[in-house]
Formats: C-alpha cells, sequence, structure tokens
C-alpha cells in the first residue's frame, strides 16, 4: 500500500491550486492519503509596486497565494509533505505516490517547415515568425524585462490581449 495517494509537481501557480484543492476538496476515505508537493525553488510571490508587479506571470497570487502563505509557509496540514526535487528521499518519495498531477511548465511543439523560409524561429520581443506570420498565446508568449531587469514569459488571457494591442500595428505594417 502507497503511503501518498497524489504528487503534485510543480509551486507555481497552479501546483499550488492544485495542491490546495486535493487537501480541502472531496478526498475522503481511502483516497485521504497524504499528498507530497515536489519543488525545485521555495515559493515566489508576485510584490505589486506602484505600477508594475514584480513575479506578476511567476509568483503567487490570489487565493494560491493566501492558501500557501497559510498551509505552507504557515503550518502545514497534517496530510501535506513538500521534497525538493534534488534531495535524496526524492526517488524514494516519488514511488510512493498513486497519482500525479504535473504542472510545470509548458513546451511549444517544433513549427512545421514553411515552404519558402525553411524552418522558422519566433522572436519572443515581437512575435514575429516571418513576414505576415506571427505569434501570440501560450505557445508564443512575450518575454518581458521588468523595471528591475529580470525576465519572464507573460502569460494569461490578460497578458495575451495587451501583446496583441502593443504587437499589431507593427504586425501590420510588417506584412506589406
Amino acid at each position: 500500500m502507497t503511503q501518498y495517494g497524489w504528487t503534485v509537481i510543480g509551486a507555481g501557480p497552479a501546483g499550488i491550486a492544485a495542491v490546495g484543492r486535493l487537501l480541502d476538496h472531496g478526498i475522503s476515505g481511502e483516497q485521504a492519503k497524504k499528498v507530497i508537493n515536489f519543488y525545485r525553488h521555495p515559493l515566489k510571490y508576485a510584490v505589486y509596486l506602484d505600477d508594475w508587479t514584480l513575479f506578476d506571470d511567476t509568483g503567487l497570487k490570489g487565493h494560491a497565494a493566501a492558501w500557501a502563505r497559510e498551509n505552507i509557509d504557515g503550518i502545514p496540514p497534517p496530510r501535506l509533505a513538500r521534497c525538493r526535487v534534488g534531495d535524496p528521499e526524492f526517488d524514494e518519495l516519488r514511488q510512493m505516490c498513486d497519482h500525479v498531477v504535473y504542472t510545470v511548465g509548458f513546451q511549444r511543439r517544433h513549427l512545421p517547415l514553411t515552404p519558402q523560409w525553411g524552418a522558422v524561429q519566433y522572436d519572443p520581443t515581437n512575435g514575429i515568425l516571418a513576414p505576415g506570420l506571427f505569434g501570440v498565446g501560450i505557445a508564443f508568449p512575450e518575454y518581458w524585462i521588468d523595471p528591475m531587469g529580470a525576465g519572464q514569459h507573460r502569460v494569461g488571457l490578460q497578458k495575451f490581449m495587451q501583446r496583441l494591442d502593443t504587437a499589431l500595428p507593427l504586425w501590420l505594417r510588417y506584412s506589406t
């Protein structure tokens, strides 16, 4: 019999939301085993400043941030265990789980070859793939340098819409 019912790999916003939901909702009886959260880095919280947000796309916000402050940085629930991926007990703990929720990153599929340009590369600063060919959305996120000099990919529906608003005038001129 396994000790852990659920493994959540990742401690970003989606990972913490998954851990919280698994612990807070609807898992009872035999399914009430422990939840183990594997992570690579300490938790990161969004910091709201005057005109921008530090860790806006990578930090915890809202319900996930509140839950993590109370249940990870505060007093962890008895059914929650956490393990850094590089720790010696990682392999042993990983094998003690029934179910896995993987919340780490996104990797775009390879772009198809185009007849006129062959392989195209995505420019994360402006979304241009080739003349008349542009990318936006989760597969083509904008790379943004914050005022402190750190870079991050901007993800989320609002960020994609902002990207369209700023890039579309360039794309319209570039495609002609």
